[in-house]
């Protein structure tokens, strides 16, 4: 299993039901959640081995966030 972290602007409840049907239509994302407690509002996910860093941060991007790996 593949565990990434990223550093985002997804600072709320709404923010994260936006970024929600991005995320959720990623095939190899299996799970992911957003810290928003933290500072660094902190998107971990974990997947198939198969999946790769850009497919989240290309996800993120599509539904108006900003995203960097951690």
């Amino acid at each position: 299993m593949e565990k990434l972290s990223f550093k985002t602007n997804i600072n709320c409840n709404n923010c994260i039901a936006k970024v929600k049907p991005f995320l959720n239509q990623v095939e190899n994302i299996e799970n992911w959640q957003v810290d928003i407690n933290n500072t660094d509002k902190i998107l971990s996910v974990s997947g198939e081995e198969e999946l790769t860093a850009e497919e989240v941060i290309e996800a993120v991007q599509k539904a108006g966030f900003s995203i960097e790996k951690q």
